[in-house]
């Protein structure tokens, strides 16, 4: 990567800590202009119940790039003893669309 690139804004899908909680966007960090879009996205065609498929989005709009990736296993454990699957929405200014894919890469390894 050329320079470094720092997201905007990012936003964490995973259980609350609390216990009965459920899960929900937890953390909710920066700035955030295609949160509703990514959100609604996430919801409707991504969310998975079971977590045994990794997903991930792209979303470019409003000179923003939005990058999601879905159902990663965190190493908590719930009540019932099962993995804690979480989501990380990370979103950046449209400076260079390599440098972000690179970091997203990154995130990937």
């Amino acid at each position: 990567m050329n320079r470094e690139i720092l997201p905007k804004g990012i936003a964490v899908h995973t259980r609350d800590i609390e216990r009965g909680k459920d899960y929900g966007w937890h953390v909710r960090k920066g700035d955030l202009w295609l949160f509703k879009q990514i959100e609604d996205i996430y919801r409707i065609a991504l969310r998975d119940t079971g977590g045994e498929t990794r997903k991930s989005a792209l979303l470019n709009a409003e000179r923003r790039v939005g990058i999601m990736l879905c159902d990663m296993p965190s190493e908590r454990i719930d009540h019932g003893n099962r993995i804690i699957y979480d989501t990380l929405y990370a979103e950046f200014e449209e400076i260079s669309k390599a440098d972000i894919l690179e970091y997203a890469s990154g995130l990937l390894v």
